[in-house]
């Protein structure tokens, strides 16, 4: 309603009213510190959680070995601890088998004092003698030198006159390499050899 229409006379809010300005509700004025607080607060802090942010992330990267924040899962395997090398002393070493010594004639107990004829079949001469040498060099002692007038047998032979020569012809058999022998009473009281082409000498 305007002013000029309002019916009744001016009081004294009326007459008070043109030189007052709209009060509002009174409150206190706020310290300056209080407004300013937040604000450090925050200056304070964000350097604070930035160092404790990059410790964080630094520690994890050490504890990882690679900077991947990642560690090697522990392997099922077991540790194998390495054998310590085991040698021996000259006293520990295994001995050398020394090798065994062939027997002599005499230790054998074959008879080599028997009487050997050897006859030579062929027409390579020396043969006997060559035999008689290596019979010798075994032991027997006491041969005799021929030559064979039949052409039986065809390849060398040894002949012994009973059984009781029979390991010591088996013995020149072995020494001349040659084969085979034969018991024949008739031949000779003793043991004989006859040599053909067939005996290496």
């Amino acid at each position: 309603m305007a002013k000029k229409d309002y019916p009744f006379p001016d009081d004294e809010f009326d007459l008070a009213g043109p030189h007052r300005s709209p009060q509002s509700v009174h409150r206190t004025p706020r310290p300056r510190w209080r407004t300013l607080l937040p604000f450090v607060v925050a200056l304070l802090l964000a350097p604070a959680l930035a160092y404790a942010g990059v410790s964080y992330l630094a520690g994890q990267g050490s504890s990882g070995g690679t900077g991947s924040g990642l560690t090697a899962a522990p392997t099922d395997q077991p540790e194998t601890t390495p054998t310590p090398e085991v040698t021996q002393t000259p006293d520990e070493a295994e001995p050398v088998a020394e090798p065994t010594p062939e027997p002599t004639p005499e230790e054998t107990g074959i008879p080599r004092d028997v009487r050997v004829i050897l006859l030579n079949g062929t027409a390579r001469s020396g043969l006997a003698g060559s035999a008689a040498a290596r019979l010798q060099a075994d032991g027997f002692t006491a041969t005799t030198l021929g030559n064979a007038n039949s052409r039986v047998p065809a390849k060398s032979t040894v002949y012994y006159n009973n059984a009781a020569l029979a390991e010591s012809a088996q013995q020149v058999a072995t020494v001349l390499g040659i084969g085979p022998i034969m018991e024949l009473s008739s031949a000779t009281t003793s043991i004989a050899v006859v040599l053909r082409g067939d005996y290496v000498g």
